[in-house]
């Protein structure tokens, strides 16, 4: 069986050695990405997700993530919808490398170190052309015949706002091999059972994400605000964000517990888009 994992890190690694460790006739493709040189001062810091956000009245909303990696250098992902002509390559309308600094430097956390970029990487960043985001709902996740599953985002694709792109195709990887385990190479009991048991949670996944863009839209983003610091403060409720972070989360429960966001969000969707 060939597999093929994009955008490779910690997490790909530990999925890479999991399947080679399940079944050695398995081939295992690794697509990486690049990656920020080391901050000594950063890497004083426990390792962890540097969140990256800032809003603008010109060019709207602009997020994203800086991804530890092992060496102890970090794969930056930015996210925004381009507004007009100025931010349509990249975002704010940056074009070189101390402006990609400064903007990385604006969206991070006021107590961190500034993160220092390599020149060349930098340049290669912004020269490259900006990809889409997909969203997509499949109703099957395999094919008996040609003994095929899908996971990940070719299953589910979803919008970035929560993060659970990767979360939910490790979900994906774990549920199989725990059904491989169980069942052994019986393809014909697993495959059916993967889709039985994953095609609910994909679904409740990128119906999350699409409320989160919704919300996250530059004319509701004050609304979602408010609504969620009164959800957490006053009502001293988990946010949708804190929820699907959780450690074995079960998207269909959390979907559940916000019917009346899920109401909202599907009102407000047509404007929106």
């Amino acid at each position: 069986m060939n597999v093929i994992i994009v955008g490779a890190g910690p997490a790909g690694l530990f999925l890479a050695h999991r399947l080679l460790a399940h079944s050695p006739s398995y081939t295992v493709q690794i697509y990486d990405s690049n990656k920020n040189p080391t901050d000594p001062e950063i890497s004083q810091y426990p390792p962890r997700i540097i969140r990256l956000e800032k809003r603008n009245t010109e060019f709207g909303l602009v997020f994203g993530a800086c991804l530890p990696r092992k060496d102890g250098s970090f794969s930056a992902l930015i996210f925004w919808e381009p507004i007009g002509s100025k931010d349509k390559i990249n975002p704010y309308g940056i074009a070189t490398p101390e402006e990609l600094q400064q903007l990385l430097h604006q969206m991070s956390r006021k107590n961190l170190p500034p993160l220092r970029l390599d020149r060349d990487q930098a340049m290669t960043f912004l020269a490259a052309q900006p990809g889409n985001e997909y969203w997509s709902e499949c109703r099957c996740y395999h094919d008996l015949e040609g003994q095929a599953v899908i996971i990940g985002d070719a299953a589910h694709g979803m919008y970035s706002l929560l993060g659970q792109g990767c979360s939910a195709a490790i979900a994906d990887a774990v549920a199989l091999n725990s059904l491989l385990e169980q069942h052994g190479d019986q393809l014909s009991i697993v495959l059916p059972k993967f889709s039985q048991q994953q095609v609910k949670e994909g679904h409740a996944a990128s119906d999350l994400s699409l409320i989160a863009l919704t919300f996250y839209h530059r004319w509701f983003g004050f609304l979602y605000r408010v609504i969620t610091l009164l959800w957490v403060v006053v009502l001293r409720q988990p946010s949708i964000f804190q929820r699907v972070n959780q450690v074995d989360v079960n998207y269909v429960q959390v979907l559940r517990e916000n019917r009346l966001w899920i109401w909202l969000a599907n009102k407000l969707r047509p404007i929106s888009s």
